[in-house]
C-alpha cells in the first residue's frame, strides 16, 4: 500500500492544489477589492505548502533497492509532473498585481 501512496502522492496533492487556488480564486472574485491581496497570499501559501508535500513525497520515492524500483520511479515521474503543474497553475497569482 505504501508503493500506491508513492506513485499517487503527487498526483493527490496537485488535486487538492487545483481545487485550493481555484476556490480561493472564486472567493476572491466575490469578495471586497481591498482583500485581493489577502487572498493572493493565501493562493500563494498553499502553492509553497503544496511544493512542498511533492518535493516530500519524491525525496520518499527514490529508488533505494530492487523491490518496487518501478513503482519508485513512477512515484518520481508523477512527482515531477505534479511539480510542474503546481508551478503552471500559479502563474496568474504570481503575474498578479
Amino acid at each position: 500500500m505504501r508503493d500506491w501512496g508513492l506513485m499517487l502522492g503527487g498526483l493527490l496533492v496537485w488535486t487538492l492544489h487545483f481545487l485550493g487556488v481555484y476556490g480561493v480564486a472564486s472567493v476572491a472574485d466575490l469578495s471586497d477589492p481591498s482583500t485581493h491581496a489577502l487572498w493572493r497570499g493565501l493562493g500563494l501559501a498553499l502553492t509553497g505548502l503544496c511544493l512542498l508535500a511533492v518535493a516530500l513525497i519524491a525525496l520518499r520515492a527514490r529508488p533505494s533497492t530492487r523491490d518496487a524500483a518501478l513503482y519508485r520511479q513512477v512515484g518520481l515521474g508523477t512527482c515531477a509532473v505534479s511539480f510542474i503543474a503546481i508551478v503552471w497553475q500559479s502563474v496568474p497569482l504570481i503575474v498578479s498585481t
